[in-house]
């Protein structure tokens, strides 16, 4: 018989396979304590990630102020939808839904939009945009568990109550009171939906920053922070995310934060206009990407920046139609 010039004999080659398993197991014990020094789970760790940012996009919002005025109008909806297709949008945050959601009759015609936009114009995610924590519990889940298709239900929610802008109307502990509600109906729900707030600063009361951070972090999936500047300026949003980024190593999380746009006349409107500055929103977007990542943001492996939100539909399709 031929023998191969690889055939070593059976001794030889048991001591062979002995000696591979030991070597395996010792890299396999370096790769684990590499991956210990991280203070997240091994799975977080992404080496395209490096920076906790998404490149592009993931997510692509518009709020869509007015929506009463659109609502049940197909030539206004489809407008308002082959728009968003045209710009990649994939997220709508609707304003406005207060009288629908404690109309009935009207429950319909709102399922019908969602539906919509999320089969036909590849919406993924539609956020109800309320103010107070009741509204989760009361009117918005009471609509959500009316519809039987989940396609036409909101699966997001989203706080908008300025805290900081409140006074004693409502100051943080206040606010905080309304996003835990917010939260737990959120996570409640079957299926699970996401929970998010728009946050401008750590203010009312002020010197509270990491504390007010921590409640935010602690109490939902993500954070739509304000960059109303006249060009995208990544240092506005350094002081705030440093303190979200403490705030998620000591709950050792990982923070989903997505930046949010003003196409109003006194910040991004000329940047993005077509007859003037001429800037797309992806060209904003990847300006933050560049600025995050030469950045020397505190605990910014603990932030992951998923995207960009844009304020609002109407100066928005005026700048870009």
């Amino acid at each position: 018989m031929k023998h191969s010039k690889f055939n070593f004999g059976t001794k030889t080659v048991f001591r062979y396979l002995i000696a591979t398993v030991l070597l395996l197991s010792i890299l396999e014990g370096c790769r684990k304590e590499d991956d210990s020094q991280v203070n997240v789970t091994p799975n977080e760790k992404n080496s395209a990630d490096a920076y906790r940012i998404i490149a592009p996009a993931s997510y692509k919002g518009l709020y869509v102020d007015n929506f009463d005025d659109v609502i049940g109008d197909s030539a206004e909806e489809n407008s308002l939808l082959r728009w968003c297709v045209r710009y990649n949008f994939n997220a709508l945050s609707l304003y406005d839904t207060k009288a629908l959601l404690l109309t009935k009759s009207s429950y319909g015609k709102l399922a019908a939009f969602i539906k919509k936009a999320r089969t036909k114009y590849r919406i993924k995610s539609v956020a109800a945009i309320r103010s107070l924590g009741i509204q989760f519990t009361g009117s918005t889940t009471t609509y959500n568990k009316s519809r039987k298709d989940t396609l036409e239900r909101f699966n997001v929610f989203n706080l908008e109550n300025e805290w900081w802008n409140n006074g004693t109307s409502c100051d943080f502990s206040c606010y905080q009171s309304h996003l835990i509600t917010m939260n737990n109906a959120a996570h409640s729900a079957n299926p699970k939906i996401k929970s998010e707030e728009f946050m401008g600063w750590f203010l009312n009361p002020a010197g509270n920053e990491l504390a007010q951070a921590t409640a935010l972090v602690q109490n939902s999936d993500r954070i739509m922070m304000h960059e109303y500047w006249a060009s995208p300026n990544f240092e506005y949003n350094e002081s705030r995310l440093a303190f979200i980024g403490t705030a998620a190593k000591n709950l050792n999380k990982v923070m989903d934060v997505i930046i949010i746009f003003s196409a109003e006349p006194d910040y991004m409107y000329n940047y993005f206009d077509k007859s003037a500055q001429n800037k797309t929103f992806d060209d904003a977007y990847a300006s933050i990407v560049s600025q995050h990542n030469s950045s020397l943001v505190a605990n910014k492996d603990f932030i992951r920046i998923i995207g960009y939100q844009l304020f609002d539909q109407s100066w928005v399709r005026r700048a870009r139609p």
